[in-house]
C-alpha cells in the first residue's frame, strides 16, 4: 500500500492564478459563477454547486 506521504501528495494542483482567492476574485479569474474559495496551497477548492465543482475539475484536468 502507498505510504502516508504518497497518499497526501497533490496529484494535480489547481491553477496557480486561483491560489488563495475567494469569492468575487475567484469568480472573475475562473469564470465560474459559483466560486467560493481556493486554498493557497492549490490542493482544495470550494464551489457553490456540484456543477460548478465539475466545471472546475474539467478546467484542472485540461491543463
Amino acid at each position: 500500500p502507498p505510504s502516508n506521504h504518497e497518499r497526501l501528495q497533490v496529484r494535480t494542483p489547481l491553477p496557480q492564478e486561483w491560489a488563495g482567492l475567494r469569492e468575487e476574485d475567484l469568480k472573475k479569474i475562473s469564470k465560474i459563477p459559483g466560486a467560493i474559495f481556493c486554498h493557497k496551497g492549490r490542493f482544495i477548492s470550494i464551489w457553490e454547486t456540484k456543477e460548478d465543482a465539475i466545471r472546475a475539475s474539467r478546467i484542472v484536468l485540461s491543463l
